[in-house]
């Protein structure tokens, strides 16, 4: 192959654009909103948009479970506190125990009332009563307790607490259960979102190397073009000089 033609093919290599390949590497992004690439905008921003809606459901089954949580935790505390009451209760109903000690038990047993009510009062999710006024998760609906305790006195009977402590059970196996199911729904939109964006990144992110291997290629044509330039010119010159005048 002569040297012209040798410099011609070297030269038709070097008009590879190397700002391809540096915008690649600065930006990160293999797709770079060229027509061109319409199609892989589409899957890109279907893929974007996929990802962003499963991400914010996961958020949204998280603070549900946060909801839970403080739910169940308000009614672990009242579960205790009845099953002091209805200890006080069988204490009270010792014959042996005189006027004063029915009264001093009574006294107690109201203190336990009075910290369940706080209990109920003070177990709020973003400004909302759990337990008082009871609520709606999906199509799941927590009663109040306020109807299992509310009608409870110093002289309750031990079938009427009984009554009341299995309502407060029943209200924590549904909690566990709802909050199972919402936990299972929240790994699953977790691992949907993580899915959706390792397909997103594999489609969109430069591969670095191969854009920097690109781009070092294209550097080394272009000085080897320089220099085949050269050495041609330099014959030149040295043909000229020779030629007779």
């Amino acid at each position: 192959m002569s040297l012209a033609l040798h410099s011609n093919v070297i030269m038709g290599q070097s008009k590879v654009n190397p700002m391809q390949s540096i915008r690649a590497i600065s930006s990160g992004d293999r797709v770079t909103g060229n027509p061109k690439e319409a199609a892989q905008i589409g899957v890109v921003t279907s893929l974007s948009t996929q990802s962003s809606a499963l991400s914010q459901k996961a958020e949204n089954a998280g603070h549900s479970i946060s909801m839970l949580q403080v739910h169940e935790g308000g009614l672990g505390q009242i579960q205790e506190q009845m099953q002091k009451f209805r200890e006080l209760t069988v204490q009270s109903e010792n014959s042996a125990l005189n006027e004063n000690d029915k009264n001093a038990i009574n006294a107690q047993k109201q203190s336990v009332l009075d910290t369940i009510g706080q209990i109920k009062e003070q177990t709020q999710f973003n400004g909302k009563s759990l337990l008082d006024d009871g609520f709606q998760m999906g199509d799941n609906s927590f009663s109040s307790v306020g109807s299992s305790t509310e009608s409870l006195s110093v002289h309750s009977s031990l079938d009427e607490i009984d009554e009341s402590m299995d309502s407060i059970s029943e209200l924590r196996s549904q909690n566990g259960a709802v909050h199972n199911a919402v936990e299972s729904q929240m790994n699953q939109y977790s691992d949907s979102a993580i899915q959706h964006q390792t397909t997103l990144s594999r489609i969109q992110d430069t591969d670095i190397a191969k854009e920097v291997s690109t781009l070092i290629q294209s550097n080394l044509k272009e000085e080897l073009s320089i220099m085949v330039q050269s050495i041609k010119m330099n014959q030149n010159t040295a043909l000229n000089l020779l030629m007779p005048r």
